[in-house]
């Protein structure tokens, strides 16, 4: 699988519903950290969504969610009144990073029963990938009775049709954890840390092999939404387990489009992206 991004989502301009809301749906359709949604309780519940015009989508992301490893998720697309796709129900633990840590790596006592590698970092995030599809409605549909804080919660949700090139980044990917943390040295000596242990991710990339169509996807995606625009980036795309989830992050493009043209229907891009 070679590295995607998704920027940009039908479900940021759509008429939104949902079975409960003790903090609004429409929180959903931004990336402001402090605004989420939050149902009333565990019941299951139905997010349904019309975008203003029919949409084409092949990726699903819920990112800085409160879901369990138990939880379960279905995705439902619909054109007029057919259901162009529908992935069934999807335990959380199957979807994308969501992977359950497996035997010989689960630390009894220290990691919780049916704990997933989401469960390591935060914020936790699901995607889910399919065959790209045009629809016009949708409904996402969650159940997580047994969720421990007692509501469901999310903070963004994206539904749309991401970037994938033909030929995957080039090797020499950069991943940068950056602490909010400032060290101070007192006059007696002692080493003083101010700030928190707050983190976001930095990531640098190259696209060597960019071939005429994919720069224009590239250009027309990406320089389109603009670097206030939120991004969806997963490096490793269903590879599973910690490398795929450390790697895949809500993200803001940092750096400007600059293409190199070093041979016939080749194009070159560095690109850096902070998380959002």
């Amino acid at each position: 699988m070679t590295i995607r991004f998704l920027s940009d989502s039908a479900h940021n301009t759509a008429a939104l519903t949902v079975t409960s809301e003790a903090m609004p749906i429409a929180n959903t359709q931004g990336g402001r950290r402090a605004f989420v949604w939050r149902s009333t309780d565990t019941a299951e519940q139905t997010i349904s969504g019309t975008p203003a015009a029919p949409a084409t989508a092949n990726g699903l992301v819920m990112a800085r969610h409160n879901l369990s490893g138990g939880a379960s998720i279905q995705l439902i697309l619909k054109l007029g009144a057919a259901t162009v796709y529908d992935t069934g129900t999807v335990g959380a633990g199957e979807v994308g990073a969501g992977d359950i840590i497996p035997a010989g790596t689960w630390r009894a006592g220290i990691d919780k029963y049916g704990a997933t590698y989401n469960n390591l970092l935060e914020p936790q995030h699901f995607d889910l990938w399919f065959s790209a599809v045009t629809f016009d409605s949708y409904q996402i549909i969650i159940t997580d009775t047994g969720n421990a804080d007692g509501f469901l919660q999310i903070g963004q949700i994206m539904l749309g049709e991401a970037f994938e090139p033909s030929v995957n980044m080039s090797y020499g990917l950069s991943l940068e954890w950056i602490e909010q943390t400032e060290h101070h040295r007192t006059d007696g000596g002692s080493l003083r840390s101010e700030g928190t242990h707050a983190a976001h991710r930095r990531m640098r990339i190259g696209l060597d092999w960019l071939d005429d169509a994919d720069r224009s996807k590239l250009v027309t995606g990406l320089f389109s939404a603009g670097k206030r625009a939120d991004v969806y980036i997963t490096a490793y795309p269903e590879e599973g387990g910690f490398l795929e989830i450390e790697h895949a992050f809500v993200a803001r493009r940092m750096s400007d489009l600059g293409f190199t043209h070093p041979f016939f229907n080749n194009w070159k891009i560095q690109l850096t992206f902070e998380e959002a």
